[in-house]
């Protein structure tokens, strides 16, 4: 063989051994955070899986019934990154995705106000802001990474305790929103830093200042 086909069979046994690996890493994470989520949920209801990625484990969506307050609704979300596959692994990496969980929920008493926290430098969020012109958003800046903004009828000790918890857990939440109209709660986040801890834990703390 040539350089040139040297080369092509050189690299091509790269990306197999990159898929193999990848999608090693991302079953066994898959399997990890399945747990470690599952184990958590069922304090608060019955977790039915809704879907699941059984091949690589790397995405599935949950659903949780017979809520406990102050949840009637609850539907989670996770995605891990696409590490068996380098160009897709590398674009997500470059544009800043990492292994996330998204939670939606509807709450049996709606919130008297909407309110909306997300990353300072994050555009899309402080676009979403400057677009409500009918009913603008007042908000401030938190001590760590994060903005948080509200509208409707003010309660400082809501805003407070919900700031509180932003803070605990700024390095991992990618944006938080709050509503008046259902879905009334979407929570996004960066799965590593949630996992330092139990999942328990994370799920105990929403569910104390929602209350």
């Amino acid at each position: 063989m040539n350089s040139g086909q040297w080369f092509a069979f050189g690299l091509s046994v790269l990306i197999l051994l990159w898929f193999l690996v990848g999608a090693m890493i991302n079953r066994r994470r898959g399997h990890k955070v399945y747990g470690w989520l599952t184990k958590g949920l069922s304090l608060f209801g019955k977790v039915e899986p809704l879907r699941r990625d059984n091949l690589l484990q790397a995405t599935a969506h949950l659903r949780v019934d017979n809520l406990t307050e102050p949840f009637s609704r609850m539907e989670i979300i996770y995605a891990l990154e696409p590490r068996e596959n380098f160009p897709l692994w590398l674009y997500s990496r470059l544009t800043g995705r990492r292994d996330v969980l998204l939670l939606r929920a509807d709450l049996k008493s709606a919130p008297g106000q909407d309110i909306e926290a997300g990353r300072k430098k994050d555009r899309a969020f402080a676009t979403s802001l400057a677009g409500q012109l009918k009913e603008p958003y007042a908000s401030q800046t938190l001590s760590g990474q994060l903005e948080i903004a509200w509208r409707g009828k003010k309660d400082k000790e809501y805003l407070k305790r919900i700031s509180a918890f932003l803070e605990k857990y700024e390095t991992a939440i990618v944006r938080f929103s709050l509503h008046r109209a259902a879905p009334h709660l979407t929570l996004k986040a960066e799965l590593p830093p949630l996992q330092s801890s139990e999942a328990a834990e994370f799920l105990q703390n929403l569910q104390e200042v929602l209350v």
